[in-house]
């Protein structure tokens, strides 16, 4: 295209051409395919008209493939009883059993930005892997990245990309037609019953640990008063002793 009068490399950004790595390899390779085949010789600001083919394409994609719900999968209310933000993210990052518990989930992750309009994508959880570079994440500082799955699509998302808003239904729609272009299996009801049922045992396993904590606690309290009574006892033993004999004494020497 470069090698045409009608375009010049600055008339479109890098960050734009980044733009179509939210696309797999066929689609990106037919939307450069369809711009490089207008006339750019009329059209003034072709960042802008490739930026909306993008988008255009996705939205017809989106139309096209859109997937009946079969029954017994997940719908988009049962996804989101799954689902784990950034806050969430962050109670959970100091965990011993962070991988467990992240592992499986839903993800509403940001990929990229279209026209100062952010992208976002619904994603599985695969698990964590470390980076190389630490980053701020709430209150600490960590090298934990989520490793997000896109259908067959897998990449590691620092932590600071996932959203704390609800997964749209375009984006629940859209995960859906990329699970049936790679024929892979949907969350199923039974996955997301299965994986509320690990987390009610989280939360039991860890509220167990806290009232141990509490009971020990006591008790080392109730031990502590104990032997500070007995001590209090056993200074004020003898402290009526010390006093007797030393009554006992002047007495004596009152004698005639």
């Amino acid at each position: 295209m470069y090698k045409t009068e009608h375009l010049k490399k600055n008339d479109i950004p890098q960050p734009v051409w980044k733009t179509l790595a939210q696309f797999d390899r066929t689609s990106a390779l037919h939307i450069v395919d369809s711009f490089a085949k207008k006339d750019l010789s009329t059209i003034y600001n072709k960042s802008a008209f490739l930026i909306g083919m993008m988008k255009r394409f996705r939205q017809q994609q989106s139309e096209n493939q859109k997937v009946h719900i079969k029954p017994g999968w997940a719908t988009l209310k049962d996804v989101m009883k799954i689902r784990c933000n950034r806050d969430t993210l962050q109670r959970w990052l100091d965990q011993d059993d962070f991988e467990p518990l992240v592992k499986g989930c839903v993800v509403r992750v940001l990929v990229g930005e279209q026209n100062k309009a952010r992208t976002y994508r619904m994603c599985i959880v695969g698990g964590f892997q470390r980076g190389d570079e630490r980053y701020r994440f709430g209150k600490i500082k960590t090298t934990k990245q989520l490793i997000c799955k896109f259908g067959n699509m897998v990449r590691p998302f620092k932590m600071d990309y996932i959203s704390n808003s609800d997964i749209t239904d375009e984006e629940y729609n859209d995960w859906l037609a990329q699970m049936d272009r790679c024929d892979l299996d949907v969350l199923t009801i039974r996955d997301v019953e299965h994986k509320i049922k690990k987390f009610r045992q989280y939360a039991s396993d860890k509220e167990h640990e806290a009232q141990s904590k509490r009971k020990h606690s006591r008790s080392r309290s109730r031990s502590r008063s104990r032997n500070r009574s007995r001590s209090r006892s056993s200074s004020s033993s003898s402290s009526s002793s010390s006093s007797s004999a030393s009554s006992g004494r002047h007495r004596k020497r009152r004698k005639p």
